[in-house]
């Protein structure tokens, strides 16, 4: 049984979940048996050997339906990793893709979000600011939600640049439903549909929390364009200031309720602020020292389960 089986199962055994999962992998070793394991280092879990049982149909039912639907299965010991993520306490045992795998080995990445509802001339913006990303050899990394995500998908697309959709959903899943024309594009232009969850499983609120921090974690500079103070795209924010990711805020002429978000970060952390096309392009010119000062500044990073 490889990694990829191993892990897949232990994922589909009740209360294990991936923390859990991540540690008996450093523990087992071939031809150890997986239910003493588990019981060793959790005795406190009321699992058998039916649970586990169970677990190995629905993991290789899982594989089988991976295999028809073109979804890559990729396990964290993978050289097809990616190692940027590794640097997250919390980074997904397993990740499921579909498309091109090996744009997650391209050298550069920027995230670029905001609020689902984005005023007209933050869109336009940020197809201004997504043209100048890809013209530098950036990934557009971004999360396929109806306003600035779906713009920076499409410039991407338009400028024959690469992009990556981060879900929160099983990347087989369509979400949301009205951007099954941008998934279908993204796939045809030799994109990525990347994901922590298996296939078939459903969007749920916490599930976007989640895919937020892997939007920040898979690049090497997080761009907001707008967002509330309570909004979704502010989760993919404060995941770039806690994993050193160095955090490009738009400051707008006027704050009101739509950029509240942009106001509070711009006031209360070390970020970069641009208003124009122009200020960005200024930071973009100096972007390798940018990202060098915030890699140089974080802790040495540390790999426990590698």
């Amino acid at each position: 049984m490889n990694t990829r089986e191993l892990l897949q199962i232990l994922m589909n055994i009740p209360g294990i979940g991936r923390e859990r999962t991540k540690k008996i992998i450093t523990f087992h070793r071939e031809g150890m048996e997986l239910g003493s394991l588990i019981a060793e280092l959790y005795p406190f879990l009321p699992i058998n050997g039916s649970h586990i049982d169970e677990a190995k149909l629905n993991a290789f039912a899982l594989f089988r339906k991976a295999e028809i639907e073109n979804i890559d299965i990729c396990s964290f010991k993978d050289s097809r990793y990616p190692a940027q993520l590794l640097s997250l306490e919390d980074f997904p045992p397993l990740i499921y893709t579909k498309g091109d795998i090996g744009i997650l080995k391209r050298p550069l990445g920027a995230a670029l979000v905001g609020s689902r509802k984005s005023r007209q001339s933050t869109l336009k913006l940020t197809e201004i600011i997504g043209e100048m990303l890809t013209q530098k050899g950036f990934t557009v990394i971004s999360g396929m939600a109806l306003g600035c995500d779906t713009i920076a998908h499409l410039t991407a697309l338009k400028n024959k640049a690469c992009t990556i959709a981060v879900m929160p959903c099983g990347p087989d899943v369509v979400y949301p439903g009205e951007n099954h024309f941008l998934l279908r594009q993204i796939l045809q232009s030799k994109g990525l549909i990347f994901s922590e969850y298996a296939p078939g499983v459903p969007p749920a609120p916490y599930r976007f929390v989640q895919r937020d921090r892997l939007q920040s974690g898979l690049s090497h500079i997080v761009v907001l364009m707008e967002s509330r103070l309570q909004g979704g795209a502010m989760y993919a924010a404060h995941a770039a200031l806690r994993q050193n990711r160095p955090l490009f805020v738009y400051s707008p002429d006027h704050y009101d309720e739509s950029t509240s978000g942009n106001k509070y970060l711009l006031e209360n952390n070390s970020v970069y602020s641009f208003s124009t096309p122009r200020e960005f392009d200024l930071l973009m010119k100096n972007i390798h020292r940018i990202i060098s000062d915030c890699h140089r500044d974080r802790d040495q990073l540390v790999f426990p389960y590698v």
